[in-house]
């Protein structure tokens, strides 16, 4: 993978970080009144294990068609979904920290990470910097520039960027 190539994976993780977290936001209960409790309620059954007995278990209604336990169904299984995504995704996030790292620039790390962490529009991250789109995106474009071309003049920099990409396209 080129340095472009993982800070726009980067930024498409996030994406789908995002997604699965308003899906996760769709599941959770809205509530009753505060004080109340939320979720699922316990119930209380009588053991039918024979004559004489008179014991009880409780019982939460998940695996049914208890609309609050296929809620929390469907909240459990989108959290295990985004844990895998976070697995699997963690050389890319990784890899992008530690290319935006390198930038020598705090303004150029911020914009960096707006952009491909934060999923900013240059517009938005230009916002929230100071800044207008077009010297955003300009000095976006250059720190991808940088890192491309340019890093070959830095040793120091040139053997990390190799060491990261190494480690993103073994794990490919």
């Amino acid at each position: 993978m080129t340095v472009l190539e993982i800070l726009q994976a980067r930024r498409t993780v996030h994406d789908e970080i995002q997604a699965i977290s308003r899906q996760i936001e769709s599941c959770q209960h809205t509530g009753k009144p505060t004080g109340y409790p939320t979720g699922i309620s316990p119930e209380k059954v009588k053991d039918t294990g024979g004559e004489g007995s008179e014991s009880e278990y409780v019982r939460l209604a998940i695996a049914t068609n208890h609309p609050e336990a296929m809620r929390g169904q469907h909240e459990a299984g989108y959290r295990a979904a985004l844990d895998r995504l976070m697995e699997g995704k963690r050389d890319i996030l990784m890899a992008a920290e530690e290319l935006i790292e390198l930038e020598r620039d705090g303004v150029s790390r911020a914009i960096l990470r707006y952009y491909y962490c934060n999923g900013l529009t240059d517009a938005e991250a230009g916002a929230v910097i100071g800044m207008g789109k077009e010297t955003v995106c300009r000095k976006r474009k250059k720190s991808v520039r940088f890192f491309e071309k340019d890093a070959k003049k830095y040793a120091n920099i040139e053997e990390k960027l190799k060491e990261i990409l190494k480690k993103v396209n073994r794990s490919q």
